[in-house]
């Protein structure tokens, strides 16, 4: 059983169909796989690697970091932007509104949404425009 609050190394294994511009993710944990279908977005891909069996399970990444966000109008395989420099500001939230204002002078960097940096923080619900 995964502790809460405890890492472990899994594989991911990422595929792109260069033609239509869909992911597809199949992530590894102690021999247990499970598979995405091809989707537009990997923000409706990633949520597959909770469905490991048996295991509670977070992608420690840019998708489920409480500093990431994505562009208000964007859509496909378009990346994320990072507020990790303006964590305050970008905590504070809590509309479409509330966000437009906030881009893009509080961006720290553009990412892709499977990236990782030292200060990643897990995202709780409710947290930035995304929720």
């Amino acid at each position: 059983m995964l502790q809460l609050g405890s890492s472990r190394e899994a594989e991911l294994t990422v595929s792109v169909d260069l033609a239509t511009a869909r992911v597809r993710l199949r992530p590894s944990l102690d021999g247990e796989v499970a598979e995405s279908p091809f989707n537009h977005h990997l923000e409706g891909a990633i949520p597959v690697v909770e469905s490991l069996p048996g295991e509670s399970v977070k992608l420690r990444c840019c998708f489920n970091c409480s500093m990431s966000d994505y562009f208000h109008g964007g859509t496909g395989l378009s990346g994320m932007f990072c507020f990790r420099d303006s964590r305050e500001a970008y905590g504070s939230v809590r509309s479409k509104d509330d966000y437009v204002r906030l881009v893009p002078d509080a961006i720290t960097e553009y990412v892709d949404d499977l990236y990782v940096c030292r200060q990643f923080e897990q995202r709780e619900p409710g947290t930035g425009y995304r929720g």
